[in-house]
């Protein structure tokens, strides 16, 4: 029986929110912005869906790892221009990819590890109507380790108010051990590198001077799949996402399908949660090959989060759904 489930393979469902302190400076007029932005990103080992990417025991022989960022996308907000929206460019826009570099410290386990981002972003200020790039690499640099119960009980929104605390994060909590490459550390810009408009590579608009990213475990929302359905050439799925804390939440959504997965309607976008309150949102697709046929790199990852004044208002959570070939 084929059906779309959870995926929990640790190669392509380990999602984290991402917390990053921004400084950019723009040319014209001459101005500087600091903003804090938040989100959730996803990374595998390959991108080579032709061949199984190597198990989790297999990669901790390496010496380095590399992988490649799939998803991940950021939102904050500046008192003065409103709301600012930035995304990782991904496969398959060309050469500038982002990518990411592990370096195990120690033989026979992968964390903890240096890692090194390559990163090519894409940012949007409505309020300007501007959107720009980089033409050089972000590099990030950070030391990591696993995001374990030590990790968790150190972020002050866990101690305040540990009913926001999500399924897994709780068996984490309890002692649990991670099942998926989780990394926790501080990822700090190695220099500043010019922004471009798109249709103008040669004219920089502005600098990004310094940019903190954080690594945040999931808190105070939890996704849930309620129904996943499959037809031969197509898939919907129903999500249940919850409001686990005692105020408001505005959050923004984003859906990125993988491999033989194809997305229909809309790719994002905003949900008002009350206090304690859930709402469901539906999916729906299209398959580019036979359900039996595909496995579990065929996935639709499901990530939402709130446009936060900094870490500790920060929430999110993340689901990623795959089709199960089960008898």
């Amino acid at each position: 029986m084929t059906k779309l489930v959870q995926n929990l393979d640790p190669i392509v469902a380990a999602a984290k929110g991402k917390g990053c302190s921004t400084s950019i400076a723009f040319a014209a007029p001459e101005r500087e912005i600091k903003v804090f932005m938040g989100g959730v990103g996803v990374a595998s080992v390959t991108r080579n869906f032709d061949v199984q990417p190597a198990s989790m025991v297999e990669l901790d022989r390496k010496p380095i790892a590399s992988m490649e960022w799939l998803s991940n996308q950021m939102f904050g907000h500046d008192d003065n221009l409103g709301e600012i929206h930035a995304r990782f460019k991904v496969l398959p826009e060309g050469k500038n990819r982002s990518t990411a570099l592990v370096m195990p410290q120690s033989s026979g386990t992968l964390l903890p590890a240096r890692i090194i981002n390559s990163l090519f972003v894409d940012i949007k200020i409505p309020a300007l109507n501007l959107r720009m790039e980089n033409r050089d690499a972000l590099v990030l640099r950070a030391d990591s380790v696993a995001m374990g119960r030590e990790v968790l009980m150190a972020d002050a929104r866990f101690r305040a108010y540990p009913a926001g605390t999500p399924q897994y994060e709780r068996y984490l909590i309890d002692g649990g051990v991670p099942s998926r490459f989780l990394a926790a550390g501080t990822h700090t810009q190695v220099e500043p590198i010019q922004m471009f408009q798109p249709s103008d590579s040669f004219l920089p608009v502005a600098r990004l001077e310094k940019a903190e990213v954080m690594v945040l475990p999931h808190y105070g929302v939890e996704v849930e799949l309620v129904e996943g359905n499959l037809l031969p050439e197509s898939w919907s799925a129903t999500l249940k996402v919850s409001n686990l804390l005692e105020r408001k939440l505005d959050l923004r959504w984003f859906c990125d399908p993988l491999n033989r997965m194809q997305l229909r309607g809309r790719r994002s976008g905003r949900l008002l949660l009350r206090s304690s309150a859930a709402k469901t949102i539906n999916l729906r697709g299209a398959l580019k090959a036979p359900a039996e046929s595909l496995n579990a790199l065929d996935t639709v990852m499901f990530s939402i989060c709130n446009v936060a004044r900094g870490p500790e208002d920060f929430v999110s959570g993340y689901i990623a759904l795959t089709v199960s070939n089960s008898q």
